[in-house]
C-alpha cells in the first residue's frame, strides 16, 4: 500500500509540474501564468512535504516537514486567491491594495507555522505522522478556509459574468 501511495504522489507531482511549466512557457510575460506556475510549485512542495513527513521515522524530521507542508499550503492558497483576481484579465480597481492586504496574512502565517503556536509537535503513528496542534491552530485553519471560500466565490462571479 505504501508503494501505491508513493507512485500516485509521484505521478501527481510530475503532472502538476508539467502543467505549471507548460502554462508558464506559453507566455512568460503574463502575470497570471507566473502566478499559476508558482501555485503549482507550492502545491508540489505541499505534496512532497506530506509524503516525507508520513514516511519519516524521526519526530524532528516529521515535525519539520509537517510545518513545511502547512507553510506551502498557506502560500498555495494565497496564490490561488491572487490567481482568481488576475485571471483572465479583469483586475479590480483596488487590486494593488488588495494584493498587499492579502499578502500580510500568508506572511504572518509563514512565521507562525515555524513557531510552536500553530503546530507544537509531531507524533509518529504506524500509518504516518500526526501533528500536535498548538494554541493558534484553529486560526491557521480558519485562514485557509476563508481564503479558499473568497477565491471560489470570485471564480464563480467571474464565471457568471462570462456567461452574460
Amino acid at each position: 500500500m505504501a508503494n501505491f501511495y508513493l507512485i500516485v504522489t509521484s505521478l501527481a507531482v510530475i503532472s502538476i509540474l508539467v502543467i505549471g511549466f507548460l502554462v508558464l512557457l506559453h507566455d512568460k510575460k503574463k502575470s497570471h501564468n507566473l502566478v499559476f506556475f508558482l501555485m503549482c510549485v507550492f502545491v508540489v512542495l505541499w505534496l512532497v512535504s506530506v509524503l516525507i513527513s508520513d514516511y519519516s521515522k524521526s519526530v524532528c524530521t516529521a515535525l519539520l516537514f509537517i510545518k513545511l507542508a502547512n507553510f506551502s499550503a498557506v502560500w498555495a492558497i494565497y496564490l490561488f486567491l491572487l490567481f482568481t483576481f488576475i485571471f483572465p484579465k479583469n483586475f479590480p480597481p483596488c487590486f494593488d491594495r488588495l494584493k498587499i492586504y492579502y499578502l500580510i496574512f500568508p506572511s504572518l502565517f509563514s512565521i507562525l507555522y515555524f513557531s510552536d503556536l500553530i503546530i507544537s509537535g509531531a507524533e509518529i503513528k504506524e500509518w504516518g505522522s500526526n501533528p500536535i496542534l498548538g494554541p493558534l491552530a484553529s486560526l491557521g485553519a480558519l485562514y485557509i478556509i476563508i481564503t479558499t471560500i473568497i477565491g471560489l466565490i470570485n471564480l464563480i462571479i467571474k464565471y457568471k459574468k462570462m456567461l452574460v
